[in-house]
């Protein structure tokens, strides 16, 4: 059975025209009980997560012993946020207002509007928390996409970043996937 949980009505009457199962709900409380799933993805969603450790916790307690999740994530260190905090911008994977996109460099703080992050990590943070969790990290990819440039620095930009994403530590976007950890009974 798959199944989706989204916060947003208007996501999950869009899903439910789609034929996909989707619930209302919060990413920080599941409502299922303990043990039931083999897989749960993660996309783009612990960056707009207050509370990261019950997040966490609820992914764990769903999850089937050696049952596996799979997480993506802005990378707050990525080679272009680092230049961009060198150079006085504000990282743009690292918000500071719900309204307007202020401070970085890869926006038009006109015309775009802020995801809503209010978490920022870097690789090793997101990594270290996992296992915190009793996670065990199984695999880190990384991926990117365009920043929002002028043509002439989106040719540079893209020249360079088709190198350094493939590290996923300087990568844009961080994939991994990790497997839940047997219980320890004492």
């Amino acid at each position: 059975c798959i199944i989706g949980i989204d916060i947003s009505v208007n996501a999950i009457k869009v899903a439910h025209k789609k034929g996909l199962n989707v619930i209302v709900g919060s990413a920080e409380y599941l409502p299922f009980r303990n043990h039931v799933f083999d897989y749960i993805t993660a996309l783009e969603i612990i960056e707009h997560i207050t509370d990261t450790d019950t997040f966490l916790d609820e992914i764990y307690r769903t999850l089937k012993v050696k049952g596996c999740c799979i997480i993506t994530l802005p990378n707050l260190a990525a080679w272009y946020e680092r230049i961009a905090l060198l150079l006085g911008y504000q990282p743009s994977s690292l918000e500071v207002s719900l309204r307007y996109m202020v401070g970085t460099i890869a926006y038009n703080p006109i015309r775009d509007k802020p995801a809503g992050h209010v978490r920022g990590f870097t690789l090793r943070a997101i990594l270290e928390l996992l296992r915190m969790h009793r996670f065990k990290i199984l695999r880190v990819t990384s991926a990117s996409k365009p920043l929002k440039l002028s043509v002439w620095w989106s040719t540079i930009f893209n020249m360079i970043n088709s190198i350094l994403s493939k590290i996923p530590s300087l990568s844009g976007y961080v994939i991994i996937k990790a497997e839940k950890q047997e219980e320890t009974i004492y």
